[in-house]
């Protein structure tokens, strides 16, 4: 429904922030650009000092993405 709608609109590229599954890609007609926000989110976290942080995912799809986070420390 989303992807219709979008198609509707005219809009003929999509930008996409940490998509669940890379295969979400193929559902559009259009060009999808997917952007990983794990060095935004790290970069934040860093700025903070904090003292052993734990990162965590609440759900085993996430698992790698937290591991990236607190590699990036």
């Amino acid at each position: 429904m989303f992807r219709k709608m979008l198609e509707t609109m005219g809009v003929d590229n999509v930008i996409a922030i940490d998509l669940h599954r890379p295969e979400i890609k193929g559902f559009f007609r259009v060009p999808v650009v997917h952007v990983a926000a794990t060095g935004i989110g790290a970069a934040f976290f860093a700025e903070k000092e904090l003292h052993a942080p734990v990162v965590v995912s609440p759900k085993a799809g996430g698992v790698l993405r937290a591991q990236q986070v607190g590699a990036t420390r």
